[in-house]
């Protein structure tokens, strides 16, 4: 009996996705240690980070003043 969910093999990988298994296009995996992964991610996002901040605080600061106005 076959099980009718069979592990794909690499010629029907290749054959849906139209490139070969050793072309795959994620990195990679590394393992390290908990806090060096977190130093990473804020290492290499800083920028978006920051930006995100200075985001939340303008709509905060829009918010303050245009409560102010109804008064």
């Amino acid at each position: 009996m076959t099980s009718a969910l069979a592990t794909p093999t690499a010629a029907s990988l290749e054959a849906i996705t139209g490139r070969r298994a050793s072309e795959s296009r994620t990195p990679a995996l590394t393992l390290s240690s908990c806090p060096d992964a977190i130093k990473e991610v804020f290492d290499s996002k800083f920028h978006i980070i920051g930006a995100v901040g200075i985001g939340i605080a303008v709509v905060m600061v829009s918010g303050e003043t245009s409560s102010q106005e109804g008064d």
